[in-house]
């Protein structure tokens, strides 16, 4: 059918104002307005449900359209169609989120022989505390954190297990 990607997520609408329609015929330009087509896709539309030209006016009856818009409703290219909007909504939602997390700019300084936990981190027994004054210093933080555990892991590991920092995480 023309133009399907225009219009086929709103056909749960179309049908609805096509239900509220009184008269038993509709028009091209209803076909436009409804369907929000141009004169061109309306014709072709309307061909494709069965319309045809009586003088200058092409018609088809609302009915046949209902009918017909109801079993795309029920068919499988609408129900994909759907799926792949969704998906496409939460790509573009997760791409939205990792745009404003990668224009989060953490000052890193030069690289200690020995990394060891920032001011502010302290390992509990189970847990990590972390005292912050903004995103860019809680991330900051984590990564000095990460870069303590990549630098000597069995100490960080005996660090997180005991919950007794051994020299190489003392704070800066």
């Amino acid at each position: 059918m023309p133009a399907k990607a225009r219009w086929l997520l709103s056909v749960p609408q179309i049908l609805e104002t096509l239900r509220a329609v009184e008269t038993g015929w509709i028009d091209r330009e209803c076909i436009e307005r409804i369907f929000n087509l141009r004169r061109r896709r309306a014709v072709q539309l309307l061909n494709v449900f069965g319309g045809f030209q009586a003088g200058k006016t092409f018609l088809v009856e609302r009915e046949r359209v209902v009918r017909r818009l109801e079993a795309i409703l029920e068919g499988e290219e609408f129900r994909w169609e759907k799926q792949r909007r969704v998906r496409l909504s939460d790509a573009l939602t997760e791409a939205r989120r990792y745009s404003q997390a990668a224009q989060v700019t953490i000052a890193a300084g030069p690289e200690p022989a020995t990394p060891a936990l920032p001011a502010g981190v302290r390992i509990e027994p189970g847990r990590v505390v972390v005292e912050f004054t903004g995103v860019e210093d809680l991330l900051a933080k984590f990564y000095a954190v990460a870069q303590a555990a990549a630098s000597d892991f069995a100490a960080f590991h005996d660090a997180v297990t005991k919950a007794q920092p051994p020299d190489i995480l003392q704070h800066k």
